[in-house]
């Protein structure tokens, strides 16, 4: 019997599998033009590639993974934003688009820890 994924699983899956794309092109082009690789940010984007692809195939591993890249992001963000000091500073340095951005980042990290921790999500899972 074939396993049947929610309409939820799928959008997840979709999404992660965008937005990782776009940080491992947005990788590239910092290597190409700064000659300077993120390691860390290569190394998650192609775990959340993975792991978007296992999502979709309902792989069990795969729900376990996709959280790691969320939790990495949020804590990252936490770290740069109260290293900097003040989040005033931060927003004044940095700019609204990158605030914006950012906040869109957390808000979807947030999210998809949420929906796959849900236990009807678990269940498909099995």
């Amino acid at each position: 019997m074939a396993k049947k994924r929610s309409v939820g699983v799928a959008v997840f899956g979709i999404l992660i599998i965008i937005f990782s794309m776009i940080i491992l092109y947005g990788s590239i082009r910092m290597t190409i033009f700064f000659g300077k690789a993120p390691i860390t940010q290569i190394i998650m984007a192609s775990l959340w590639l993975i792991s978007g692809i296992g999502v979709l195939r309902l792989i069990p591993w795969a729900r376990i993974t996709i959280i790691i890249p969320p939790i990495y992001i949020i804590l990252n963000l936490a770290i740069f934003i109260f290293n900097k000091g003040k989040v005033y500073d931060v927003i004044s340095t940095l700019g609204t688009k990158f605030i914006a951005l950012t906040l869109i980042c957390i808000i979807f990290s947030c999210l998809t820890i949420f929906f796959f921790t849900r236990p009807k999500v678990k269940e498909q899972f099995k």
